[in-house]
């Protein structure tokens, strides 16, 4: 198994298909993603409320999916907000 970096990742569907062969794991992603949040967001006020602890628990039922063979779903593991 290849594990990939973040930077090596361009787009929703490359990451997405990385998080579901395990190539990458969902939980890494979120946690990556948490990390630019806290730097940016004092700045940038882009979001009222993070959910971390439930981000990081689905992101850990991702990855707990992939390692069991199950497919987690197409956009399983995939950071956005709204």
């Amino acid at each position: 198994m290849i594990l990939l970096d973040h930077t090596e990742i361009h787009g929703v569907c490359m990451l997405a298909e990385a998080i579901r062969r395990g190539r990458i794991s969902a939980v890494s992603v979120i946690e990556d993603r948490l990390d630019h949040v806290r730097r940016l967001n004092p700045l940038l006020n882009c979001f009222t409320s993070i959910l971390e602890e439930h981000a990081l628990a689905a992101a850990a039922e991702v990855d707990a999916m992939v390692a069991a063979g199950r497919d987690p779903g197409p956009l399983a593991g995939v950071p956005f907000g709204v």
